[in-house]
């Protein structure tokens, strides 16, 4: 590829180095894109909150070395105009919410298509929020079953925390707790912490 002033600065972060090469060889190969920068774990991930040479960050989730949110949250915070397409392999509504809050630009499957990463990452580049259909449908269901407490507590119950654990997590009444237990046993149809947390993770709510 012949580069341009115009051409798109992609880092590429993904512990799954045939991955990576297979993203890198693609990107390669298409008008409007250079490799500057790559990264295998998080440590490599915060050494690129001093690299300005970045238009987009295209990374996994999960990566080695550390917590990826916080990492992605602390680049947001030095580089507010970098633009983030998350690639992952997993499936989980509470993961897809708390990265669109940070907020990333853009959220795909790794089963994501080829046309599909290439026009996510023009459209990032302009502004544009993108969510691939199935990540945009665990988003739609999150946000018409359950609320970004209920949401909390669920992922409290699924760790085996009582109702007093997560009043004391949630700086809330054990009444409150309790409360918010009983509306998502209703919503989710289950009768008791073990039903919850298998159906939570099945709906993707938690991972």
């Amino acid at each position: 590829m012949t580069e341009t002033n115009t051409d798109l600065k992609i880092a590429l972060a993904d512990d799954h180095h045939v991955f990576r090469e297979g993203i890198k060889i693609l990107l390669e190969s298409v008008d409007g894109f250079q490799i500057v920068a790559e990264t295998s774990d998080c440590q490599g991930l915060l050494a690129l909150i001093d690299n300005s040479n970045i238009d987009i960050l295209m990374c996994d989730y999960l990566m080695p070395g550390g917590d990826t949110l916080s990492c992605l949250v602390k680049l947001k915070i030095a580089q507010p105009d970098l633009k983030i397409l998350v690639l992952t392999g997993v499936s989980a509504g509470a993961l897809y919410q708390k990265l669109q809050a940070l907020p990333v630009n853009g959220i795909l499957s790794k089963e994501s298509s080829i046309k599909e990463i290439l026009s996510a990452l023009k459209d990032v580049s302009t502004g544009k929020q993108v969510f691939s259909a199935q990540v945009q449908a665990q988003l739609d269901s999150l946000a018409n079953n359950l609320t970004k407490r209920e949401l909390e507590v669920v992922e409290y119950t699924a760790k085996g925390l009582s109702n007093s654990d997560i009043a004391n997590k949630l700086y809330i009444s054990t009444k409150t707790a309790e409360n918010h237990r009983t509306n998502i046993y209703r919503k989710l149809n289950v009768k008791n912490a073990i039903e919850l947390a298998n159906s939570a993770r099945k709906a993707g709510l938690i991972i």
